[in-house]
C-alpha cells in the first residue's frame, strides 16, 4: 500500500483467499479482527502483537520508512538589479486555435462473451485494482487473472449477466451475486472496485466436486 489503510489491509488479505471479520464496539470503533482460513480461525493478537488494531498502523510504518530530510544550508543574499517592467501581451483566441480537449477519466476495455462483445468503460481511478490485484481461486486450473479482472469490470460497469457467463467459461461454478448486488449510496468507486474484485474471485470458483461412494 502507498498509504495506510486499514480497509484495504482487510481486502488484501480476502483476496489472498482469507476471511477477516472485523470487531466493533458500540460507537463503531474497530477494536479487533480475526483472520480465518479451512477451519483455523485466529485473533490479530494471537498472530502477533504488531498485528493487533492498536500497533498495525506502527507496524506498517517501521516497512515503509519515509526519507530523510537534508537542511540545505542557507545561502546568503544577493542584491540584483530590479528588472524593467514588461506590458504583458493579451492573446485573442481566434476561429483557428483548437479548443482545449476535456481530460480523459476513464479506460475503454474490450471484452469477448462468446459471439458478444463488450466495450466497458473503467474510471482510471480503480483500473490498477482489477488489473494488479485479482487472484485466480487455488482450485481453478483453467482461469487467468485476465479472466478474473474481466468478470470483476463486467460487474463494476453493471453487466451481471454477461460477468456470470464468462466466470462460467474459464472454469467458475456458475455462482451469481445477490439481487441486491451493485454500488452503495455511500461507497466510492475505489471500495465498490475492490468488491467487486472480491466477487468475482467468489464466482471463478469451480462448483465442489462430488464424492462417488462404490461398494
Amino acid at each position: 500500500m502507498q498509504q495506510f489503510n486499514i480497509d484495504r489491509y482487510f481486502n488484501l488479505l480476502r483476496l489472498k483467499g482469507y476471511e477477516v471479520k472485523p470487531r466493533y464496539d458500540k460507537q463503531r470503533k474497530l477494536v479487533g479482527y480475526t483472520v480465518g482460513k479451512n477451519a483455523s480461525v485466529f485473533k490479530a493478537s494471537e498472530i502477533g502483537r504488531k498485528y493487533m488494531v492498536s500497533k498495525i498502523e506502527a507496524t506498517w510504518k517501521k516497512l515503509h520508512p519515509q526519507p530523510t530530510q537534508v537542511k540545505e544550508k542557507p545561502v546568503s543574499p544577493s542584491v540584483a538589479p530590479a528588472p524593467r517592467p514588461v506590458r504583458p501581451v493579451v492573446h485573442t483566441p481566434t476561429a483557428s486555435q483548437p479548443k482545449a480537449q476535456p481530460q480523459i477519466t476513464q479506460t475503454a476495455f474490450t471484452i469477448n462473451i462468446g459471439d458478444e462483445v463488450k466495450k466497458v468503460w473503467i474510471p482510471n481511478s480503480v483500473k490498477d485494482v482489477f488489473t494488479n490485484e485479482v487472484q485466480i481461486p487455488e482450485d481453478n486450473n483453467i482461469a487467468t487473472t485476465e479472466n478474473v479482472a474481466h468478470v470483476a469490470m463486467l460487474l463494476f460497469a453493471g453487466y451481471i449477466d454477461a460477468a456470470t457467463s464468462m466466470s462460467e467459461s474459464c472454469g467458475g461454478g456458475g455462482s451469481t451475486p445477490s439481487s441486491g448486488w451493485g454500488k452503495k449510496d455511500d461507497e466510492d468507486d475505489w471500495r465498490f472496485a475492490h468488491r467487486c474484485a472480491q466477487m468475482a474471485h467468489y464466482m471463478c470458483k469451480p462448483k465442489p466436486r462430488s464424492r462417488s461412494f462404490h461398494r
